[in-house]
């Protein structure tokens, strides 16, 4: 980017208006600001109405602004590792480590008082380095199967969460199955669902019941995922935004994966057979083509910054990625006020990768939940879901998560507190 005094045109048509103290205003091409630089290096891309989308404090960390209250503060630390907060009580630690001679990275997770750690490999791609989830534990190949496979007859399955406070404002955007002809379905409808739950949580609407230590009695309750069975009452007998040909689509994705980890279950571990071979990642696998957001992120639209939320699902319009390690994508399914459907834009691997991640760890606690209900409300017995652990994805967690979390969000609410001062006319009011 040229920082060098002056007016600069912008390969969208918009301009880069740089003043001598290194502060910038940018306009799109109808002349409307977009972003405001200032003289400490402070960079705030704003959205469509004008309103802070993204903040970069020029040290490190970005926050993250969806419009209904959600944020996302991601800060990359001097030796490299990674704080993110996606909510005011959940969050990840990430660090780097090596064992056996390969480098893995550790994720503590903290989630309203409830701490755990997953562990990512890491690969290269085109000499781009990436982290590929592996898991604690497989299940039997016979339980896959079985997870794989068609019901005999579809199975009208009542999710027991109807009246649920989080999901009320999401009746128009997403409705259940009304019945599941296989595993799969069902498994896509408990990871839409958990996703929006987690929309809820990061704008607040979520009150489900937490006590004063800030742990969701509702959401850690085993096999209790929360969505709406009576659609119908909320929506007016209206098609919801994601439509069934979407949704089939992402049951087709949950196939795929239950066959990769069916295959992998009959391996010793996670890990390829040459383990320096160059490996697709999943963010760029061509049998992967849609990623439900699980966290609030901005995308550029032509018309500023847009946001995406917990639940909206991205389409990957192309398979190669830029010199940026960015790819083209399109929105699939969003909900009101986020970005629009049908906006094109690039995202980044790595958030695309984070992405698929999130999404095959709710796969995983799917099957979990699937199997103990196994019997119950009209889902058929199965083969039993007998775990098998895997060493290379067990990890101890870091118990500095919380307080380091805490740590972060205060400071992010004094970089957007000092963010409200700056003026666009002016580029800064330093």
């Amino acid at each position: 980017m040229n920082n060098q005094p002056g007016t600069h045109t912008l390969p969208n048509g918009g301009t880069r208006i740089v003043k001598a103290n290194g502060s910038a205003v940018e306009k799109n091409k109808d002349g409307k600001v977009t972003a405001v630089t200032t003289a400490k290096g402070v960079t705030v891309r704003l959205d469509a109405h004008g309103h802070p989308a993204t903040i970069h404090d020029g040290h490190g960390t970005t926050i993250s602004r969806g419009p209904h209250g959600e944020r996302r503060v991601e800060t990359v630390r001097a030796d490299n590792s990674r704080l993110v907060s996606t909510g005011q009580h959940r969050g990840f630690a990430e660090q780097r480590f090596t064992q056996g001679g390969r480098e893995y990275a550790r994720r503590t997770y903290y989630d309203h008082g409830h701490i755990y750690a997953r562990v990512y490999q890491t690969y290269f791609y085109g000499g781009y380095p990436f982290y590929s989830y592996v898991p604690a534990f497989y299940f039997g190949p016979a339980y896959y199967g079985w997870a794989y496979g068609g019901w005999a007859v579809p199975v009208e399955y009542t999710w027991g969460w109807y009246g649920s406070p989080w999901f009320t404002p999401y009746g128009y955007y997403f409705s259940p199955y009304a019945a599941y002809p296989a595993p799969a379905f069902w498994l896509a409808d408990y990871a839409i669902a958990e996703s929006l739950q987690a929309g809820a949580e990061d704008t607040g609407a979520d009150d489900t019941g937490a006590d004063d230590s800030g742990s969701s009695r509702l959401r850690h309750e085993a096999g209790l995922v929360l969505a709406s069975a009576h659609l119908g009452d909320q929506i007016g007998g209206a098609s919801p935004v994601m439509n069934k040909e979407l949704k089939d689509a992402i049951a087709k994705q949950v196939k795929i994966i239950l066959a990769d980890e069916k295959a992998a279950a009959a391996t010793v571990g996670n890990l390829p057979a040459d383990e320096d071979a160059e490996q697709v990642p999943p963010s760029l696998d061509p049998r992967f083509k849609l990623f439900i957001a699980s966290s609030s992120l901005s995308l550029d639209s032509g018309d500023g910054t847009c946001a995406l939320t917990a639940g909206d699902i991205v389409r990957r319009t192309a398979d190669t990625p830029d010199a940026n390690n960015t790819v083209a994508v399109e929105v699939a399914s969003s909900k009101r006020d986020d970005c629009a459907m049908g906006t094109a834009s690039r995202i980044a691997l790595d958030d695309l990768e984070e992405m698929h991640d999130s999404f095959r760890q709710k796969i995983d606690d799917g099957l979990k939940s699937l199997s103990e209900k196994q019997g119950k409300g009209g889902i058929p017995n199965g083969p039993a879901a007998v775990v098998h652990r895997q060493p290379e994805g067990e990890a101890t967690p870091d118990p500095a998560v919380e307080s380091d979390l805490k740590k972060q969000q205060q400071a992010a609410d004094a970089t957007e507190k000092d963010a409200q001062d700056i003026s666009p006319d002016s580029g800064s009011t330093d």
